[in-house]
């Protein structure tokens, strides 16, 4: 009896403890969705929330270096709708700066985007792991504005217009932070990105058509700002 149980019991154990060893080794290849929400450390006056939303979905690869990772998403960052400051407008010569009790320029701003990630993650002790990389695009400011501006009592000019104001960059978003591994299935990432962006503003030169029922003229243009702003992200990942 003896001779049996050791002759079964052993290989037995060996081929579990191959099968937990094998089970403890991560996939070469994996598929995660992430969820993530963040927010500013401090959000520049361009008339954005601080607040971020984004997608993605991400394929990893176990490397000698540590997981490698590639991520095609979606990025999202909203705005209020406000009134702007007609009197800091520029002015056609000969003509009277606008008058905000007779004007009326609406406004709404917002960030939004395709995203490319690549990163690299390594485990740190435990359930932890670090991870960096940078994220690319996501970027393209958009500003919808409908105005009706004029000097003071209508005098001499009513300037109406109405638009969007676009503009799309690719810029490099570095990322750092931690990532802590909640089941097989599932993680949670703290990360620190920089994100950066570019703001457009149009520009409406007031009293440039010197006559009732003037918009947009050639003296109008859109204002390019550039913008790095830091914000802390919380992602949770799916795995597959």
């Amino acid at each position: 009896m003896s001779l049996l149980l050791k002759h079964v019991a052993v290989p037995a154990l060996l081929v579990l403890a191959s099968a937990s060893q094998l089970a403890a080794e991560p996939d070469p290849v994996d598929f995660q969705v992430n969820l993530r929400t963040g927010m500013a450390f401090n959000q520049p006056k361009d008339h954005l929330s601080g607040k971020t939303l984004g997608l993605g979905l991400e394929l990893g690869f176990q490397t000698p270096l540590g997981r490698l990772s590639a991520e095609l998403g979606y990025q999202y960052k909203p705005g209020d709708q406000y009134l702007a400051n007609v009197s800091t407008y520029p002015v056609a010569p000969k003509a009277a700066p606008a008058d905000p009790a007779s004007s009326v320029d609406s406004r709404k701003n917002k960030l939004e985007g395709i995203t490319f990630r690549l990163a690299l993650t390594r485990p740190i002790q435990g359930l932890w792991s670090w991870q960096a990389g940078l994220q690319v695009g996501g970027s393209t400011f958009r500003q919808e504005y409908l105005a009706d501006v004029a000097d003071k009592n209508w005098n001499t000019y009513e300037d109406t217009y109405n638009g969007v104001a676009r503009h799309t960059s690719f810029p490099v978003s570095p990322f750092a932070g931690v990532i802590f591994r909640v089941n097989e299935g599932s993680s949670l990432q703290l990360n620190v990105i920089g994100l950066n962006y570019k703001t457009a503003e149009y520009v409406h030169v007031v009293g440039s058509v010197a006559d009732y029922g003037g918009g947009h003229t050639s003296l109008d243009s859109v204002s390019l700002k550039n913008r790095f702003v830091p914000h802390l992200e919380l992602a949770y990942g799916i795995r597959f």
